[in-house]
């Protein structure tokens, strides 16, 4: 079978009677209460079958199967309103179903989920054929150059697409890439509504190995949870989605309009250093594409993660102690103990100086403290409310016009350090609005 230029229905059709049978017992037999789960949900194998096994398995949301125009269509929650489209006649009807992995986590204890969850994969290569959760094969459709190959509604979830180059490929609705491999895909001409989700984009030991898209504009392309490797050639991205991905990219003439989303979800990873990994290669892809203003908001959620992260160095840098003895590894502990405090000052402050409003803020609430101490205080030279908030705003400035002076040492004392509060809040919010010129 030509599996790019026959039909969808054919393709789909050869995939319910190969495929699917040997993976949905792969899954009744291996996944915790998997049966349970569909007599639960009142789930069919055949409606399994109809719109793909992945989707049922690993959505994050709840799915809507919606009968519109006399077929059924499956959609995810947050796609639609669909009590409303359901009184306008849109959709006919519609069932909502939860997914097994979001139905499991409140069935099983964390141990199991978690074991369940992470032996859902591509885990063995052996005889040029990718085996998911090591037993059942991934059919094979790359290998290939293809020129107006056509995409549109084909089930597309537990394949290979290794190898496999598209010339000016044809798709008018979302593809869902579940659970595949497409080691070394190549794209040229532009595609639209490709989601890939869970899928080996790259391998970890080899280079330069990943998705390739050039010469062409790309809409809706989404990755979640995937191993990206990606290289833009003279590519036009448009309402890109990447999230909770390990991700890596090399531009060369790519664009990025307004409408891109870079996210990361730490329940779905093991640290914060990987967090921080995902936004350091985003802020360089916004830098490189001379798009600053992004690529100051990530390289603030890059350093908020780094924070984060040296605040409980007992539990974290495994790696960076690995070949540590424990004298070592106390001081490197402290160390990184002391800076995540200076990164919290940074954090408060100004936002590690992407967010100077916030100098500008705390400067407002101290002068106004420090007006309700000299107010308040018996000893205070200011006796009204307008005095006392015009002694604190001439403190904090450091202007020192000397037509008021406190005689009490504490309150000389106080207003000194409110200078020095002063000094520096002002200095980080002047350094933070000249910093949103720089390069990153």
């Amino acid at each position: 079978m030509d599996y790019f230029n026959c039909t969808a229905e054919q393709f789909n059709q050869m995939r319910r009677n190969e495929d699917y049978p040997s993976l949905y017992n792969l899954f009744s037999q291996e996944l915790p209460r998997f049966d349970e789960w569909m007599a639960d949900q009142n789930i069919t194998k055949e409606m399994m079958f109809q719109h793909g096994l992945a989707r049922f398995i690993i959505s994050d949301v709840n799915i809507y199967l919606c009968l519109q125009q006399r077929e059924h269509v499956l959609w995810e929650h947050g796609v639609m309103d669909f009590k409303q489209r359901k009184k306008s006649g849109w959709i006919k009807n519609y069932a909502v179903y939860r997914p097994y992995f979001l139905w499991l986590r409140k069935h099983v204890c964390d141990r199991e989920y978690i074991s369940a969850r992470n032996g859902f994969r591509i885990n063995t290569f052996k005889d040029n054929h990718h085996y998911f959760m090591g037993k059942v094969p991934l059919r094979n459709i790359g290998g290939r150059g293809v020129r107006n190959a056509n995409l549109s509604g084909k089930l597309l979830d537990f394949v290979s697409l290794d190898n496999l180059v598209l010339e000016s490929p044809h798709n008018n609705m979302p593809l869902y890439v579940y659970c595949s491999s497409a080691v070394r895909l190549r794209i040229t001409g532009g595609v639209a509504f490709l989601k890939f989700k869970e899928c080996s984009l790259s391998e970890i030991q080899i280079n330069h190995n990943g998705l390739v898209l050039e010469h062409g504009s790309y809409q809706d392309l989404s990755f979640d949870r995937c191993q990206v490797d990606l290289k833009l050639t003279s590519a036009n991205m448009m309402h890109l989605n990447v999230s909770n991905c390990n991700f890596k990219v090399v531009c060369d003439f790519a664009r990025f309009d307004s409408q891109c989303r870079f996210s990361y979800d730490r329940n779905n990873k093991y640290s914060y250093q990987s967090e921080s990994e995902f936004y350091t290669e985003v802020t360089n892809l916004f830098s490189e594409s001379n798009d600053y203003a992004s690529a100051g908001e990530n390289y603030y959620k890059k350093r908020r993660a780094l924070m984060l992260e040296s605040l409980w160095p007992w539990g974290n840098f495994q790696n960076a102690t690995f070949r540590m003895n424990k004298a070592e590894k106390k001081i490197f502990r402290l160390k990184t103990f002391f800076n995540g405090f200076l990164d919290v000052f940074n954090f408060l402050c100004w936002g590690f100086g992407e967010k100077p409003s916030r100098s500008l803020a705390i400067s407002f609430a101290v002068i106004l403290l420090s007006s309700m101490v000299y107010y308040f205080n018996e000893q205070s030279s200011t006796h009204t409310l307008v005095e006392a908030l015009y002694f604190s705003i001439v403190s904090f400035t450091t202007l020192g016009f000397g037509d008021i002076t406190q005689k009490s040492s504490f309150l000389r004392l106080f207003s000194a350090l409110e200078s020095l509060c002063g000094l520096i809040l002002m200095g980080l919010f002047l350094a933070g609005f000249a910093s949103k010129t720089k390069r990153y």
